[in-house]
């Protein structure tokens, strides 16, 4: 279940960097609940940590509405955002896989 909700929360962030954070958990919802049917996990935990991921979208000026405000004023390039968002969303991303597991488990409750 952990890898599986690993892959769950990847697939959140680089979808996350695409459309937006309500879009990616919108689209991904249906999966997330098949797969937790499948899987015998937690479907708390698991949109729980969907939702996490898909607001942790640091790594393009046009991922988030703030990004793309700051972009002129801060003279930022795009690949300044790369540079700085990709490890960023790495770091963010497996903090909030870690702290989802560790606080609400893997399996199915009731």
């Amino acid at each position: 279940p952990i890898a599986v909700l690993g892959a769950v929360v990847c697939l959140a962030l680089t979808l996350g960097v695409i459309v937006s954070n309500n879009t990616t958990v919108i689209l991904l919802a249906p999966m997330v609940r098949d797969i937790c049917d499948r899987q015998g996990m937690d479907l708390k935990m698991a949109m729980l940590a969907v939702i996490y991921a898909a607001n942790l979208s640091f790594a393009t000026p046009f991922s988030y509405q703030t990004n793309m405000m700051v972009m002129p004023h801060g003279q930022y390039g795009f690949m300044d955002y790369v540079k700085f968002g990709v490890p960023m969303m790495l770091l963010c991303g497996a903090a909030a896989l870690v702290a989802t597991i560790a606080i609400w488990g893997t399996e199915a409750s009731g």
